[in-house]
């Protein structure tokens, strides 16, 4: 079984709206029921009434089905407010041959005015290029599916589709048969975006109503289990998959249907039966509780969960391990007790901690939180459909560092109050045009954090908006920061007073709208023969870095037939990577953005080859992941180009061979044996890492032959906690979570009866090895010891992870993490003097303090030439220590 799960809480825009599906009130005013009503006019373009139109939500999605209402003979319409969130309204005569969208605003009339539609047409075929008939097809708009429609007998399709309305891509999917999808072009995509600028390239925007063509090219069941903390399986969660990318295609796919959702059943289990098979990068797959049982109870079981499952575990049954959450729940309502509706609460602690719902029809919001975490609260005022009509000059107090303990449901109620207004105004470039859309983000700081005027670690935010150059909000007093979300941004530090009303203006440089389109650098591509020929169709990908705002820009292009090719070039240097079009030949070159005459000459490409045996057997290993990676020579750091069209990762065969085809000549390789981590199939789990560098490969020598690696099975706790963190968390910023992190081991403890041990000790960096102001690389030194076999420490150690924790020094990014770790050390009822010299401290597997012990009782001291002790320890000592805390031995 493959176990292969990520707990990332990262906020995405489609996790965004995810989330704020989960709870959201029917909104009602405070002295009429007009309020809990959705209401409005159909007019055709005349401004003449439309009856017996249909009006639903633009969003396709479950619960919204009964919702779909018919205007009366005045073009009327009305139905109560969902108790789900949705953000537009979709209107159309029956045989939809006009039709017309509205944002839903809190405004108490609305009106949608019926447009002829147009018609998208479409085919969609099989591998076989024969028509499929009964295939579902996707109408999408921004990231939800708005139109859906089935093919006919002839794998034909046609939608209307609103003229007022972006298309942005067209999906078709059939269960066992695959998915295909297709962009419009109709708006940019990000790619695009990041390549020509915001209103993307006009030659390329082109509006499209079709034909289409899809294809389905064959299906790859992927299959879920979904289970508890204790192994358990869990029945009625909701799983989908995130992002599909397939090549050639623009951008990835990010929709919402829930055509792609799956609901664990008795076992557990989940099948996803219309996986493309030709999706060959990995997946994120989502887990959450049904957000109308949630509304029900007001209460979560589980924290949400998003496991990233790679392609080479897509025809295993992957687990997905739902961690227990504590529901924070509570009312907000007005000082005479009216409920606050369709406010927004947020609750935001370390990077793994984001959530945020809108208050229902009697002021209550209920979100999950990590247990034993600290988190904020706020409460932001109504800026969506939901919300009612208020005086604008209410707020509500931020709540900061709120400490969360085991229990399972919290209760926090807050009482808005008459707030302060902040206003001002928001212009860009030399000419101070006025912002047209952006958001002032808005931070409440303690007074130290004020004075430190560098309150980066701050989680606690909401936004106001910026229209025509002009935003405003009201707020309790207190210290704030505000930045201006747009361009590269200005930041200004204020106190606010009570009744005392602030001005505050911003002005950014430049913004991406104003921003000009990227340099444009030009190359040609052509062989060394004398005279040189041109290279037409060869894949020409570029990566460049935009310094001004920070962006990284990729994208693929193919030369033309006299070999020439034209890429975008930022303010510093451009990758390129060409490959020809059969596949044969190829090049990776730096080069500087004001490069000349670019010529690109393409070399046959190389082999890597090697072997892997088993050192105590010589059988060969099979099934171990082989990475390359690339340097370009003289680079001081390893080369970070993404190389489509160069294989990065194999596997050894029966053989135990791996081999890399087909890699460019001129650069150098560092090839490396990965640890696998515990639980996989095989019984010698684990193994040295092992790093092969090769010098520069030329093209006199195509074949480079590693030759056969000794292949020594060990258990190695260091190694296991990296891979824990580098692969179960897949957000860098996610291992500076020491409550997360103990957990996480703690639970794999648990499932493999063994106890944890954790190493305190004073540092200056966590980047997976503790370095320590005092004894230097920790746990290294330790660890050479304790996984030493010729020691005897080898069994014994085996019984336990290790993990490491920063205390008063900082982490990269300049953070200080000493009071995570006095929070960590007080919840478990720890001295918190352990934080301030090298102790380590056991646990059994239900997270129990075991005992303690200093490092002194088993080392001893000398010097070394960086005047720093040196450690020694005592092997003997050691060893009797672990044997102390290690069960049944």
């Amino acid at each position: 079984m493959k176990n292969t799960h990520a707990f990332s809480r990262s906020v995405f825009l489609y996790g965004f709206l995810s989330s704020l599906f989960l709870i959201a009130g029917s909104a009602q005013g405070a002295d009429t029921e007009d309020a809990q009503k959705i209401s409005g006019v159909l007019v055709d373009k005349d401004g003449r009434p439309v009856p017996d139109a249909l009006v639903r939500p633009k969003l396709l999605a479950r619960g919204f089905e009964s919702l779909e209402v018919v205007t009366d003979s005045n073009g009327r319409f009305e139905f109560d407010r969902p108790n789900q969130w949705f953000d537009a309204l979709l209107a159309q005569t029956p045989d939809g041959s006009l039709m017309g969208t509205v944002p839903l605003e809190n405004d108490t009339e609305l009106k949608i005015v019926l447009l002829p539609s147009r018609t998208i047409t479409g085919t969609v075929i099989g591998a076989d290029g024969k028509p499929l008939p009964d295939v579902f097809v996707l109408g999408v708009s921004g990231y939800s599916e708005a139109i859906r429609t089935q093919t006919d007998a002839e794998g034909r399709f046609a939608f209307r589709f609103p003229e007022d309305t972006p298309l942005r891509v067209v999906v078709a999917l059939k269960d066992g048969l695959g998915m295909d999808y297709v962009w419009t072009m109709e708006t940019p995509t990000t790619a695009e975006y990041r390549l020509f600028g915001w209103d993307g390239d006009p030659s390329q925007r082109k509006k499209s109503d079709g034909p289409f063509e899809l294809r389905l090219e064959g299906a790859r069941p992927v299959r879920c289990k979904i289970v508890d903390e204790e192994g358990r399986p869990v029945e009625g969660i909701t799983v989908y998959p995130w992002y599909f990318a397939k090549e050639d295609r623009p951008e990835n796919l990010n929709i919402g249907t829930d055509l792609k959702r799956r609901i664990s059943g008795p076992d557990g289990g989940v099948e996803f039966d219309f996986f493309p098979a030709w999706q060959t990068q990995g997946v994120t797959f989502c887990a959450n509780e049904d957000r109308e049982e949630i509304h029900k109870t007001m209460q979560y079981r589980f924290l949400e969960n998003r496991t990233f499952v790679q392609p080479e575990s897509f025809n295993d049954e992957n687990e997905i391990i739902m961690l227990r959450a504590v529901t924070v729940r509570g009312t907000v309502r007005f000082p005479d007790g009216r409920p606050a509706v369709g406010w927004q609460f947020r609750a935001q602690g370390g990077s793994d901690q984001f959530e945020q719902r809108i208050t229902d029809s009697e002021g209550r919001y209920a979100v999950p939180v990590v247990p034993g975490s600290t988190v904020n609260f706020s409460v932001e005022r109504p800026q969506g459909p939901l919300g009612e009509k208020i005086e604008e000059d209410w707020a509500c107090r931020p709540r900061r560092d709120v400490d969360i303990g085991e229990e399972s449901i919290v209760s926090e109620d807050f009482v808005l109050e008459k707030g302060t207004k902040i206003s001002g105004t928001a212009t860009a470039g030399d000419e101070r045009k006025p912002i047209e859309e952006a958001s002032i983000l808005i931070t409440p700081l303690t007074p130290e954090e004020a004075e430190a005027e560098a309150a980066d670690n701050v989680r606690c935010s909401w936004w106001a908006t910026i229209k025509n150059g002009r935003y405003e909000f009201y707020t309790t007093p207190g210290d704030y920061r505000l930045r201006c979300q747009s361009g590269k941004g200005d930041t200004k530090l204020v106190k606010l007073e009570s009744g005392k009303e602030l001005t505050v203006d911003f002005h950014v440089e430049e913004t991406r709208r104003d921003k000009k389109q990227l340099e444009t650098l030009r190359g040609k591509i052509q062989t060394g023969d004398d005279p040189p020929r041109p290279v037409a169709g060869a894949k020409i990908t570029c990566q460049t870095f935009d310094f001004d705002f920070h962006e990284l820009y990729q994208k693929t292009f193919s030369s033309d037939e006299n070999g020439e090719f034209a890429i975008p070039a930022g303010t510093m240097s451009v990758y390129v990577q060409a490959v020809t079009a059969d596949g044969k030949q190829g090049i990776i070159a730096k080069v500087s953005p004001t490069e000349k005459n670019l010529v690109l000459v393409p070399k046959p490409l190389a082999t890597i080859t090697g072997k892997m045996v088993h050192k105590k057997t010589q059988e060969p290993v099979l099934g171990r992941r082989i990475e390359c990676s690339i340097r370009i020579p003289g680079e001081e750091t390893q080369f970070q180009f993404s190389t489509s069209g160069f294989r990065c990762t194999t596997f050894t065969d029966e053989n135990g061979v791996y081999r890399f085809a087909a890699v460019p000549v001129g650069l150098e390789y560092e090839i490396s044996c990965t640890q696998r981590p515990r639980g996989e199939p095989d019984d010698e789990t684990g193994g040295t890492i092992h790093y092969e560098r090769i010098a520069a490969i030329e093209p006199e020598s195509p074949l480079t032959d590693c030759g056969t690696f000794q292949y020594a099975p060990n258990i190695n706790g260091s190694s296991e906690y990296l891979w824990t963190f580098f692969n179960a968390y897949s957000n860098v910023r996610e291992k500076s979570d020491f409550e997360g992190r103990f957990k996480l081991l703690l639970e794999r403890c648990k499932r493999d009866g063994k106890n944890l041990l954790v190493v305190f000790a004073p540092t200056e960096v966590f980047e997976g090895d503790l370095v320590s102001e005092i004894y230097g690389r920790l746990p290294g030194k330790l660890l050479d010891l304790m996984y030493d076999t010729r020691g005897k420490a080898f069994e014994t150690a085996d019984r336990f992870y290790l993990m490491g924790i920063p205390t008063d020094a900082k982490v990269r990014h300049g953070a200080s993490r000493r009071f995570e770790a006095g929070k960590f050390v007080k919840l478990r009822g720890i001295d918190e003097k352990v934080l301030d010299e090298m102790t380590l401290c056991f646990f059994d597997a239900d997270g129990r303090l075991l005992g303690s012990e200093s490092i002194d009782g088993i080392s001893e001291y000398g010097g070394d030439s960086e005047n720093k002790p040196k450690i020694d320890f005592k092997r003997d000592a050691v060893i009797e220590l672990l044997k102390k805390y290690v069960p049944g031995e």
